[in-house]
């Protein structure tokens, strides 16, 4: 009989690395349930206990250093479903053992957190699934021929991002905060297996700089006319989408692309929390003064194409502008008050 040089896990490491995380994949995008009963009154597992640094020399992210006992401890271990188990060993490079440990600490901290609580069982639906897919952009892939301009799901092709383009080449008042006001705007479509299950506005900028997802719109009356601002929510669909795209491609010079996403952020609130949009709005946006204002819409005598359209325009933001410095305030006095 062969002698094994691997130094594999015994049966108890096996056990405690599955116990402590409740027998779940520590994949993050992942999170498989990966034991249960079976149709014969015994047992389905899924689950592996994956070495972090390989069992024997020549496996992925072998380190010479260790000795036996090391290799074959429980810190060396990290709970995984079969599939898991597989893409860190094919993309050793990717899947380092710093980020196996972190999966591993947040898998058993969440564990840990949630012990002696009611567990969920409701299955994710396709949305909620590539939206968090979305968090990590890594995952994805980008996709561009003669017929489509987009992204697809790497793990799962059935998922993809397409963007559409429109006629609409209309100037918005935050336009006019960027070094080049031409504005276009695109329809983005996550879909599956072809359909559609989520759509969203995204608006091209400063001539094509910055690509990213259209905030949000709340109205102010102001002398009787509504003026728009715009916010997101964080944690939001909306601002998932546009941090995946501002951060998906690292590999040219971002500087005018971050530039107009700091100018654009000047005009834009993020909201903790819908609840904080209107507590916010009802508090601290009424009786705005028009000198208010006026500090802050200045130099803006061509923001449109019309008189009309430019004093629009320069009044929006100005009042998206004294609306921001407001909120600053707003959360200025909620960190004295702690």
């Amino acid at each position: 009989m062969a002698v094994s040089n691997r130094d594999d896990f015994t049966q108890l490491v096996k056990s405690k690395l599955a116990k402590r995380v409740a027998y779940i994949c520590s994949n993050p995008s992942c999170q498989k349930l990966t034991i249960g009963p079976n149709s014969s009154d015994s047992i389905n597992n899924i689950g592996v206990a994956a070495h972090i640094c390989a069992a024997s020399p020549g496996g992925p992210r072998y380190n010479s250093i260790m000795t036996e006992k090391e290799r074959r401890s429980y810190e060396n271990g990290i709970w995984l479903c079969q599939s898991c188990a597989r893409i860190i060993d094919i993309d050793a490079e990717k899947y380092t053992p710093q980020l196996l440990k972190l999966w591993k600490e947040e898998t058993e901290n969440t564990i840990y957190l949630n012990f002696n609580q009611r567990v969920n069982l409701k299955k994710k639906n396709k949305l909620e699934y590539i939206f968090e897919t979305l968090r990590d952009c890594d995952n994805w892939e980008r996709l561009q021929d003669d017929y489509i301009d987009g992204y697809y799901f790497k793990e799962n092709p059935s998922y993809m991002m397409e963007i559409v383009d429109s006629d609409n080449h209309n100037t918005e008042f935050y336009s006019y905060l960027m070094t080049n006001e031409h504005t276009s705007f695109s329809i983005l479509y996550l879909k599956y297996n072809g359909t559609c299950i989520y759509s969203q506005q995204i608006v091209n900028l400063d001539s094509g700089r910055l690509t990213t997802v259209v905030p949000l719109s709340s109205y102010i009356d102001y002398k009787d006319v509504p003026y728009k601002y715009k916010y997101f929510i964080k944690n939001s669909k909306e601002m998932i989408l546009r941090d995946f795209l501002l951060n998906f491609d690292n590999d040219y010079d971002k500087s005018e692309e971050l530039y107009a996403l700091k100018k654009l952020s000047e005009v834009v609130i993020e909201y903790e929390t819908e609840k904080e949009r209107e507590y916010f709005e009802q508090k601290y946006l009424n009786n705005i003064n028009l000198e208010d204002i006026k500090k802050y819409n200045n130099g803006y005598e061509y923001a449109g194409n019309s008189q009309n359209e430019i004093e629009y325009n320069k009044i929006a933001i100005g009042l998206s502008k004294y609306i921001k410095e407001k909120y600053k305030l707003y959360k200025e006095e909620l960190e004295s008050e702690k």
